[in-house]
């Protein structure tokens, strides 16, 4: 193997994932490559025993596993940016430290894959969801996307590209990085939706027919990633600071009314049934007139999807006989 220059660098980012955080790394370590890798461990001050799991591993491969461990905690998006800064790699992917890697070809398809195409920006692939006990939930992304290219219109009309699976060219050792970690760094929790725009505004992004990575439902209470801590009215406030950086950001280059709407959506359905009609006021009247009409228009759609995919869920759930 060639070790004159890191290929790929791999970034796990981990906030008390003690209970997960072994599997993702082991499932990074058990890839089959024929480059040279980094994995950086960004830890953002776990009070569980993460530290010392990730510590055991540098101690094991202290050559690829390099672990960052902040002094306090700084959120996701600067604990993400950070690792950005710090990675070698020609080519970068980052994930929850509560996620895992599937199929031990990822990293070689992918890199394979983007080497023949120097046109585009990413590739991804499909992700499952799954609960703790490995039931898969559901599948990402949308079937419009699997085996095509996503593009920034397809992308502001809902249809997402899962970004913990896709590995990108490094664009955080250019001259726009500074920029890019200002607009991702606008919300502390989340990321994807910023770096994502970033991706489809620098270039193309395909999306690979193969499932090759799990997205960890948690529902514990001890449990840390973000759809575990945030209930939706709070998701619609952080996302509309992330859609109204965007939009300034971009300069006005897009339109986000249909993320605003989904959003605002749920947001009016959590509100309704834990009674916090009042608070899901408030922020739907700081997004736009254009933006509001767009969800009273859309609340039909989206309430169906919704509706649909619990019955998907409790179906997949319900015990066989």
């Amino acid at each position: 193997m060639n070790t004159s220059k890191i290929k790929v660098s791999v970034i796990i980012l981990t906030y008390n994932h003690g209970k997960y955080v072994r599997q993702a790394i082991e499932s990074v370590l058990d890839q089959k490559v024929s480059f040279p890798m980094e994995i950086i461990v960004a830890d953002d001050k776990s009070t569980d025993q993460t530290r010392d799991i990730i510590g055991k591993f540098h101690e094991k491969f202290p050559d690829l596993v390099k672990p960052i461990f902040r002094d306090e905690n700084v959120g996701t998006t600067r604990n993400i940016c950070d690792a950005f800064l710090r990675s070698r790699g020609e080519y970068l992917i980052a994930f929850g430290g509560d996620d895992y890697w599937i199929d031990s070809k990822k990293l070689q398809i992918q890199v394979d894959w983007l080497d023949k195409h120097p046109d585009y920006i990413g590739v991804s692939h499909v992700l499952e969801s799954r609960n703790n006990e490995g039931t898969v939930l559901r599948r990402y992304p949308s079937a419009r996307l699997i085996g095509k290219t996503v593009s920034s219109e397809l992308f502001l009309k809902g249809f997402y590209f899962p970004t913990p699976t896709t590995l990108f060219r490094n664009i955080f050792q250019g001259e726009n990085a500074e920029s890019f970690i200002h607009l991702i760094t606008t919300s502390r929790l989340v990321e994807d939706v910023s770096l994502a725009m970033i991706l489809l505004d620098t270039g193309k992004v395909h999306v690979l027919d193969r499932c090759m990575s799990v997205y960890r439902v948690n529902a514990g209470a001890s449990d840390t990633n973000y759809n575990s801590m945030r209930d939706h009215i709070q998701t619609f406030q952080d996302h509309i600071e992330i859609y109204e950086a965007n939009e300034k950001f971009f300069m006005k280059k897009y339109d986000f009314s249909r993320l605003y709407a989904e959003k605002a959506i749920k947001a009016f359905l959590n509100g309704l049934m834990n009674h916090k009609i009042g608070l899901f006021y408030s922020n739907f009247m700081k997004i736009s007139p254009k933006a509001r009409l767009v969800s009273i228009a859309y609340f039909p759609v989206y309430t169906s999807k919704i509706l649909w995919r619990k019955v998907l869920a409790l179906r997949i759930l319900r015990p066989s006989k």
